[in-house]
């Protein structure tokens, strides 16, 4: 049996700095102005639409982290979760595709 077998190397675990609060991991195609666009019309038809994240989250039958993290930019949303989330909106995913995509500059980068 390893002698570190159940011990944790606590050369890896950083505390959080306490002035800037707890870091997150953050990634460039994440948090790209345009994506963060996008999002930010998804949150803002949810909550037009007076649905919580809770109770979207209920009718996805996920739990409320999952919208969270999507709209907090931790997590990225791809298309099938998209059409999901569009439908328990009771919105037609191209509806909802085509608001998102006004907020968009014409020329998106990749």
């Amino acid at each position: 049996m390893s002698p570190l077998w159940g011990q944790r190397d606590l050369r890896i675990l950083k505390a959080p700095d306490p002035r800037i609060g707890v870091q997150r991991m953050q990634r460039g195609w994440v948090v790209s102005p345009d994506y963060r666009a996008a999002i930010d019309k998804l949150r803002e038809t949810r909550t037009t639409l007076g649905i919580s994240q809770r109770e979207l989250a209920r009718r996805l039958n996920k739990p409320p982290s999952f919208i969270n993290k999507i709209e907090l930019l931790e997590r990225r949303l791809d298309i099938i979760e998209f059409i999901a989330i569009a439908r328990a909106m009771e919105i037609a995913p191209q509806s909802l595709l085509a608001a998102i995509e006004q907020k968009l500059p014409q020329n998106l980068a990749l």
